[in-house]
């Protein structure tokens, strides 16, 4: 089957299997469902959605976020939305405040009055570069805020939150190529269909859904799907014949963008567009002066803190390894010269040989867990609290093996010292600013690729990461 051509997006997801009364019409006096007056031009796939508004990199379900995330190039933007006690609509994740506001309770509880007053604490999960009177919006204020070229992902919440969004976006005279109208209960989107916008059915795996054509005969015309790792790329394709455009969820790896593309997938909702679109070009010098999330610092177990003075890094001292993606930078070139400033604040039972490291040369951006189930190989360099420098090759499966050690003085707690990682075309190399140690392996299996800056067992702090060729 063919699929019908794309509208814009405007996609409201309703996370209850509760239905909405099939009889219940929308109030006679709305406006009837229009068209844009501007179409959207034709976008290349993979479509990359901003969950939440960027999630990983502004407060979430913010106008910040959806501002900023506009105003870096990024079209299409998701939310989430509750259906409130006066019957407004609020844009929020959580089905209690307590996570990111400055208040308590449960989210459907409000009143827009109550909404109105809400405050989000971003400086408390994000870090100090967020500002502290962030809100949480209506929908409708959202609405207001967006331009032609913008498409929206809200996702209802709790029972009723669908119809409701429906509604209101009729009265607000929404174009019906700018909306779709989704949910993980097919009966939930009858509202949509009768006000004329197009449904989209969220499944947790598609391996869930018994018929594709069914659902199309129902008027749904996408289908959302989470566990992508798992996910067959003939059912993809199979969803694609039958006439449906396919979105997958949570997508914030570049190797797992890839793969679902390759597979035919049409949309990734993702917390952080601005690195899983690869036609970004990368950066040089981080900007963590303005205590601010860059593009690409995904968690491995961890994501670390945005720290005072121009730092990011770890506080807590640990058992394990705690880091994360540096995607801003990546993928580097074949050589490079990457300088940056480090600090030991403390060592987990004053064991001298707990480690600060760079795992580079990765050839893609796969999550590092200093564990031979690692799947990417590359290249570990440490430096211990003790002084020690060793450089270590990483092979999926594999034990680490030791390319080289040197002895050095041990780095004095609290203060920072200038490290420089070089990578030549038959060797790589660690030395250290404040001392004439230098050590250097000789090793040509791995080249460009991605970093990751991490620590095992001590609070670290890393600061004026710079590469350069």
């Amino acid at each position: 089957m063919t699929r019908l051509p794309l509208p814009g997006l405007l996609l409201l997801c309703g996370l209850s299997g509760l239905g909405y009364g099939q009889d219940d019409a929308p109030p006679p006096d709305l406006p009837p469902a229009v068209a844009a007056d501007t179409p959207l031009p034709e976008r290349a796939r993979p479509w990359y959605i901003a969950h939440r508004g960027s999630a990983l990199l502004y407060p979430e379900n913010s106008a910040e976020s959806f501002r900023l995330s506009r105003q870096h190039g990024v079209n299409w933007l998701e939310t989430d939305a509750w259906l409130l006690k006066d019957g407004e609509i609020g844009l929020f994740h959580d089905n209690r405040l307590d996570r990111i506001t400055d208040h308590t309770g449960p989210t459907d509880q409000q009143s827009a009055e109550q909404w109105r007053a809400l405050r989000l604490d971003a400086d408390r999960w994000l870090g100090r570069g967020y500002s502290g009177e962030a809100s949480p919006l209506l929908f409708r204020e959202l609405a207001a805020r967006t331009g032609p070229a913008s498409m929206l992902l809200v996702e209802g919440k709790n029972a009723g939150a669908v119809a409701a969004l429906a509604r209101q976006a009729r009265a607000l005279a929404m174009p019906v190529d700018r909306l779709i109208l989704s949910s993980f209960s097919a009966a939930e989107l009858s509202p949509a269909h009768r006000d004329g916008y197009p449904g989209l059915l969220l499944t947790g795996r598609l391996s869930l859904i018994p018929d594709f054509e069914a659902l199309v005969r129902q008027g749904i015309r996408y289908i959302g799907f989470g566990n992508a790792d798992t996910t067959d790329p003939a059912l993809i394709r199979t969803a694609a014949d039958a006439g449906l455009y396919t979105v997958a969820w949570t997508i914030n790896r570049r190797h797992e963008a890839r793969r679902l593309s390759a597979a035919g997938v049409d949309g990734l909702i993702t917390d952080d567009p601005l690195y899983l679109d690869p036609s970004r070009p990368p950066v040089t010098a981080d900007t963590w002066d303005t205590g601010r999330w860059m593009p690409g610092m995904i968690a491995n177990i961890h994501r670390g803190e945005m720290l005072e003075n121009g730092a990011w890094g770890y506080t807590s001292r640990v058992q394990g390894y705690r880091g994360a993606l540096q995607g801003w930078a990546c993928p580097t070139p074949a050589t490079y010269r990457l300088t940056l400033e480090l600090s030991f604040s403390g060592l987990l039972n004053d064991d001298p040989t707990r480690w600060a490291s760079v795992f580079l040369a990765a050839d893609d951006d796969a999550a590092f867990t200093d564990h031979p189930a690692n799947r990417t190989g590359g290249y570990h360099v440490l430096i211990r609290g003790n002084g020690q420098m060793q450089i270590y090759a990483i092979s999926p499966g594999q034990a680490p093996q030791l390319l080289g050690t040197q002895a050095g003085p041990p780095p004095v707690l609290n203060r920072f010292l200038t490290l420089t990682v070089q990578v030549s075309d038959d060797t790589v190399s660690l030395s250290r600013h404040d001392h004439p140690a230098t050590l250097t392996v000789q090793d040509r299996r791995y080249r460009g690729g991605y970093f990751h800056l991490g620590r095992n067992g001590a609070a670290v702090r890393f600061r004026r990461v710079r590469l350069a060729p």
